[in-house]
């Protein structure tokens, strides 16, 4: 979520850096909407330890059909079964 990566570089004093960063990368910003939401609750309904916003961030990789990097295991592998997920309806 773009406010998650604001935070340190805001704590810092540098949160200008990361809009250019994102120009940089070409990422894109997603508003999240009714379906996006939607996916997120789905998500954490099944998946209990998973945060709301990892959950929101998730699902709206999955929505949108982009990459969703994260070095964090466990997410990952939520998030992998999440794309399975939908590769398989």
């Amino acid at each position: 979520m773009h406010a998650e990566i604001l935070l340190a570089p805001l704590r810092r004093g540098s949160d200008h850096a990361v809009g250019s960063f994102i120009d940089t990368i070409g990422a894109t910003i997603v508003p999240v909407d009714r379906v996006i939401a939607r996916r997120a609750a789905r998500l954490r309904g099944a998946h209990s330890a998973l945060r709301l916003p990892d959950a929101i961030s998730l699902a709206t990789a999955v929505v949108a059909a982009a990459e969703y990097v994260t070095l964090d295991r466990r997410l990952r592998e939520v998030a992998d079964a999440a794309v399975e997920d939908v590769a398989g309806r």
